[in-house]
């Protein structure tokens, strides 16, 4: 038998947000309730923590009060990621209301960034790069984990 996952908060939060975003058009449908229900399924997330979730497509929250409860930079980024997916799938545009909470949290994301930490990150991987390349000029792996390990970092 498969264990399941529990989610940490920001990530229960993630997806709470994205069901949130799922209302903002005033019908949450059934492609928005089976593209997250199964992601959360193939994820093996906790049953508790699914049913939980499964309760806010019973019950519209506010975006933006559960969006500032996702404290870790990758699980806003993977929102974004997902709530583009999600919009898409029902009729390949944005309604206005999708479209102004994507913006808006795709902002307040992009601002909560340190830019001259990412920055610092980069010169760092490219340092350590050219390194690479002078001692074994065939460590694409190792160049391409560090810039894996920087992205996985902030976005």
């Amino acid at each position: 038998m498969s264990q399941h996952v529990r989610l940490n908060d920001s990530q229960f939060n993630k997806w709470r947000t994205l069901v949130a975003l799922a209302h903002v058009d005033g019908l949450v449908c059934d492609v928005e309730k089976g593209f997250i229900i199964d992601r959360l399924q193939n994820r093996r997330v906790d049953p508790e923590q699914i049913k939980l979730i499964e309760q806010d497509f019973d019950q519209a929250h506010s975006p933006g009060e559960l969006f500032e409860k996702i404290t870790d930079p990758r699980d806003r980024a993977t929102l974004l990621y997902l709530a583009r997916i999600m919009f898409l799938s029902n009729n390949d545009k944005f309604c206005d209301y999708e479209k102004l909470y994507y913006d808006k949290f795709k902002a307040k994301h992009m601002s909560s960034i340190d830019m001259a930490q990412l920055i610092e990150q980069v010169k760092k991987v490219e340092t350590e790069v050219s390194l690479a390349e002078d001692l074994e000029p065939k460590r694409g792996s190792f160049i391409f984990r560090s810039f894996s390990n920087l992205l996985d970092k902030f976005f």
